[in-house]
């Protein structure tokens, strides 16, 4: 039976540490057998401290019992054969960054689960980016039903005014609001 801890070759090792997404193998016990690169720089790690550690005692998920079991669970999911994917808070290098984190299990020919492979993408700015859109349509749907609302009554005001005056001044109002 082949030696299932170890990446097949050395073309395999580079396409595993050249990927811009967090990446490792685990055994079925949750510890770590290999990790990329990428995480490694992710958590300021160094490989010696962290293979065949258990993966979700690494820095990275140490800051909340909340997100330590949330690791432990997909780990365990994956053992028992199903694929998990959620979106976790880790502490990196950097600080606290939004995960998306996967675990898939690794299957012989038989179909028995032999490994986890785990996968995590940094999402931190595409959400704040998301959330800073979100908050800018709502203010500019704010000051637009604002505007909608003074434009409306200033109408109203020029229609219904006695002197050409008053009518002028309301539409100028108008004017510099739609301008504005």
């Amino acid at each position: 039976m082949p030696d299932t801890t170890q990446p097949a070759n050395k073309r395999s090792i580079t396409l595993f540490n050249n990927t811009i997404q967090i990446t490792g193998l685990l055994r079925l016990d949750g510890s770590i057998i290999e990790i990329n690169d990428t995480a490694l720089e992710f958590g300021g790690l160094e490989r010696d401290n962290v293979v065949n550690e258990q993966f979700d005692e690494i820095s990275w998920w140490t800051h909340s019992e909340e997100v330590k079991k949330g690791i432990q669970d997909a780990i365990a999911q994956a053992r028992d054969g199903g694929f998990v994917r959620y979106e976790t808070e880790a502490r990196g290098a950097d600080g606290l960054r939004t995960i998306e984190v996967s675990v898939k299990p690794v299957t012989n020919e038989n179909g028995k689960v032999i490994q986890l492979i785990v996968a995590g993408y940094d999402i931190t700015d595409k959400q704040r980016q998301r959330e800073h859109l979100r908050v800018l349509h709502r203010l500019m749907r704010h000051n637009m039903r604002n505007d909608l609302m003074k434009v409306n009554g200033w109408t109203q005001m020029a229609a219904t005014a006695v002197s050409r005056e008053e009518r002028m001044s309301h539409a100028n109002r108008v004017k510099n609001i739609l301008d504005s």
